[in-house]
């Protein structure tokens, strides 16, 4: 680091002046960096969370699909797999459910 010129008032001054713009533009620099991140922070954690509300969107309309199709053995008779009817029937009813 130079040394301070204090030879007359006004190269005092501007010796400080120059430390001071100096040490600002520093904290300034600092400031934004960390503003910086934490903007991206913000947006990154909105850009999860509107994904995520879109996924559970589509989990929710699958649920519903599910939900209103009937038992998987019915669909298995429909579709023209009654070996698959069968097996789910006998699961079920080997595990009490009906």
């Amino acid at each position: 680091m130079s040394e301070v010129d204090l030879s007359t008032p006004a190269a005092a001054f501007l010796s400080g002046f120059d430390c001071g713009r100096a040490v600002g533009h520093q904290e300034g620099w600092a400031a934004g960096f960390v503003e910086g991140h934490q903007d991206g922070d913000r947006r990154a954690r909105e850009d999860i969370e509107r994904e995520w509300r879109g996924q559970l969107a589509v989990s929710a309309a699958v649920a519903r699909m599910v939900a209103t199709a009937g038992p998987y053995a019915d669909l298995a008779e429909r579709r023209g797999e009654p070996h698959r009817a069968t097996a789910q029937r006998a699961l079920l009813a080997d595990r009490g459910i009906s």
